[in-house]
């Protein structure tokens, strides 16, 4: 059996939430990457290869065509304004760094924000743990197999 060419493969999960935050939230291509699930690291490498499919470019356009229509912006629009913000001398020092902290995120030159995620078993030990978490996972309808 041939294997399916790229294009004709459908996005993964991972791949749609990366369209998904990189269109409606105006968000970095690493940004978007981390946000979807991928690691830092891979982020950071294979980022481009993102950006050069032709299948999330697709997406990414099929996602912000009703957003420019229902709200008349898009990217451009939106760094046109910020630059009108950051420009402006009269406008407030603060209103002036905020178009600047904003366009600096949407064109990445910030370090990606880190957030600090913590779990910790208080009582239980990690067997007894585990057993709970197959006990609700059997009552909910789940098969639990032990390999």
């Amino acid at each position: 059996m041939a294997s399916k060419k790229k294009a004709d493969l459908p996005l993964t999960d991972k791949q749609l939430r990366f369209c998904q935050i990189f269109a409606s939230e105006g968000a970095t291509i690493l940004s978007a990457m981390i946000g979807a699930g991928y690691t830092e690291q891979y982020a950071r490498t294979g980022g481009r290869g993102m950006e050069n499919d032709p299948r999330i470019k697709a997406k990414i356009e099929e996602l912000r065509k009703p957003l420019e229509k229902k709200f008349g912006v898009n990217r451009e629009k939106q760094i046109e304004r910020l630059e009108d913000v950051i420009n402006d001398y009269e406008a407030k020092h603060s209103d002036r760094l905020k178009a600047i902290e904003i366009m600096n995120k949407m064109m990445g030159l910030n370090e990606p924000e880190k957030h600090e995620v913590s779990h910790s078993v208080l009582s239980d030990d990690l067997e007894t743990t585990i057993a709970k978490a197959i006990r609700i996972l059997k009552e909910n309808g789940y098969k639990v197999e032990k390999k």
